[in-house]
């Protein structure tokens, strides 16, 4: 069994919450909505948690990335 095989195992036993949490303290999205009339740019964890909130998609991505995130964008 190679690698890639063994990791592929491994996550095919991974309870639904463990399943949730992957990545989670590594993986953000970015993504725009709107509040009060106005579009800014929430960041949230892999499992959905709204980390924080940030009025730029370039400050969002900043201020992820200075947390030791690596950010993607969601439209």
């Amino acid at each position: 069994m190679n690698r890639v095989e063994a990791a592929a195992e491994r996550l095919k036993h991974l309870s639904p919450a463990d399943f949730l949490n992957l990545g989670r303290s590594e993986f953000v999205y970015v993504r725009p909505v709107e509040r009060e009339g106005k579009i800014v740019f929430d960041v949230h964890s892999a499992n959905g948690d709204n980390l924080f909130t940030h009025e730029s998609y370039a400050g969002a991505v900043w201020m992820a990335k200075q947390n030791n995130f690596h950010p993607f964008h969601l439209q």
